[in-house]
């Protein structure tokens, strides 16, 4: 049988936590053991863990003595086991009962595949409201083999919710960046990409609740994120004819991070264009 680590690392989210973790423990497939990983929380989690691991035996519940950030909760959790595959998924997120299953079965089919993605669905959510809010999108990745082109020009849909993958692979690939503020899963997919063969479920098997406690909301730490992202991989954005896109995704985040961060992030993101995308860049920011 196949082993199954679902890690979710959490941060004060006690609220949303508890159908998370119900969602991980409801998984069809029989080897799935749940690791929560908490990065220091104050709001009470910790009690629903204990709670919580009273009815779930193949909970693993950890602490971090102080707070690492969106990365070292997952790091802690993979240091723990060694199951062949692993998922990430966060607090706020909440799988569909056959989402393991499912692809452990295109594991199963093909072993030269090393991540599976599948659909999510995007819903609205207040969390201090007693429901979530209207359906926003669907957003489902079509994405086969070898992806690193498409991704890098930002046209698939995959982060580190929405897939499976093989523990080996994500070694090769050389694990999880804990230094980085920001576009973790951009950042992984990028580096798994260069090696790893993809494949995509057509279906949706998990909720992604949209709402204001998130990294996703703060430009200025996601322009950070992606410019060092762009450092790092330039030599590929520039391969993949990627960098002018990158880069005009980097001004969109300075445009809206507030004060002198956005305008440093600005004059960085345009000291790394080369002279044939500079006119463009400046065309664009000058017409928004």
């Amino acid at each position: 049988m196949e082993h199954v680590a679902i890690i979710t690392p959490t941060f004060n989210r006690a609220k949303l936590l508890e159908d998370c973790v119900r969602s991980a423990a409801a998984q069809t497939h029989p080897g799935v053991r749940v690791y929560v990983c908490d990065d220091h929380s104050t709001d009470g989690t910790d009690a629903l863990m204990a709670e919580l691991a009273t009815e779930f035996p193949e909970l693993r519940y950890l602490k971090n003595r102080y707070a690492k950030g969106p990365q070292g909760p997952r790091i802690t959790a993979l240091e723990e086991g060694d199951e062949e595959f692993v998922a990430f998924l966060d607090s706020d997120n909440r799988y569909h009962p056959t989402a393991i299953e499912r692809c452990i079965d295109v594991f199963r089919r093909d072993p030269a595949i090393d991540v599976v993605c599948f659909g999510q669905k995007c819903l609205h959510h207040e969390p201090d409201g007693e429901a979530e809010l209207d359906w926003i999108e669907d957003l489902v990745p079509e994405l086969e083999g070898d992806i690193l082109r498409p991704l890098l020009r930002t046209e698939v849909a995959v982060d580190m919710g929405n897939c499976v993958l093989r523990r080996g692979a994500l070694d090769r690939a050389g694990g999880l960046d804990e230094g980085l503020p920001a576009y973790n899963d951009f950042e992984l997919h990028i580096r798994l990409a260069t090696f790893a063969r993809y494949h995509s479920l057509p279906d949706i098997l998990m909720d992604y609740l949209v709402h204001g406690d998130q990294i996703t909301g703060n430009s200025l730490l996601r322009g950070r994120g992606l410019l060092r992202i762009v450092r790092r991989h330039r030599a590929l954005f520039e391969k993949a004819d990627a960098l002018e896109i990158i880069l005009l995704r980097l001004l969109g985040h300075a445009n809206h991070a507030p004060g002198p961060g956005g305008y440093g992030l600005a004059f960085r993101t345009f000291g790394l264009a080369p002279a044939a995308c500079f006119r463009a860049l400046s065309t664009k920011v000058l017409r928004d």
